[in-house]
């Protein structure tokens, strides 16, 4: 499990550190652990690496919440977690999705027992698949892996990581499966997930080094869906 912590304080750093070490022995668990002392050190290496992000609300410049609502537009299934002495502004938390989080001063019965609710969210976030009856068989594909689905004639074709799964189907049945994931239908041929659009032009967006078409009746609400998703409201 990946474990980034962000925190302006040190000891505060030092100390989420070692009670992660300790609950990964306790449960078992391999943990790999990063610290930032700050959002902006954060974000110029962030490259959706992680699993659970701990984040301190009350920092210089960009605070907690901002930080994770930037990290929402580039990654809506990071499981983010609040580490602050400021409760009240825990409710804003649910801008952001965050699960949980934990007053400060840390104390580790409480500590351990939000972090095994993250980590159960984390590794569901991480195992969710659909199962696809293929031309060639049967396939179990994990969500996160689909960059889109095209449709051409009577055939689905599912472009993942580079692998492209022929299933016969209809494209509105893909479409009414997986829009609650966060996939977009932005023309008649094209389901796209949205986590892996990299860019938005005029008339197109690309997705995994694929350039396709918006439909122009589509295209505000396309935007408007897009936004509220990246900022983790709609997700």
């Amino acid at each position: 499990m990946r474990f980034c912590i962000i925190d302006d304080d040190a000891y505060i750093r030092g100390q989420i550190d070692a009670m992660l070490r300790r609950l990964g022995e306790e449960e078992q668990m391999k943990v790999n652990i990063s610290a930032y002392d700050g959002p902006a050190p954060f974000l110029d290496e962030y490259e959706n690496q992680y699993d659970i992000l701990l984040i301190d609300v009350d920092m210089p410049g960009m605070n907690g919440i901002e930080m994770a609502k930037v990290i929402r537009k580039r990654d809506p299934y990071v499981t983010i977690m609040f580490v602050t002495n400021l409760a009240q502004y825990a409710i804003y938390g649910y801008d952001v999705e965050a699960i949980d989080y934990v007053l400060k001063p840390v104390a580790y019965p409480e500590f351990s027992q939000k972090l095994k609710k993250a980590v159960r969210i984390a590794k569901n976030k991480q195992n969710l698949k659909v199962v696809l009856t293929t031309t060639e068989g049967v396939r179990s594909v994990k969500l996160y892996d689909i960059g889109y689905v095209e449709s051409n004639s009577h055939y689905l074709y599912y472009h993942v990581k580079g692998e492209i799964l022929k299933v016969r189907d209809k494209i509105a049945n893909a479409e009414e499966e997986l829009t609650k994931y966060g996939f977009y239908r932005i023309n008649n041929g094209y389901l796209v997930n949205m986590k892996k659009i990299t860019y938005i032009g005029k008339t197109d967006v690309t997705v995994d080094g694929d350039n396709l078409p918006v439909a122009r009746q589509r295209r505000v609400d396309f935007l408007r869906t897009f936004s509220l998703y990246s900022s983790g409201i709609g997700g």
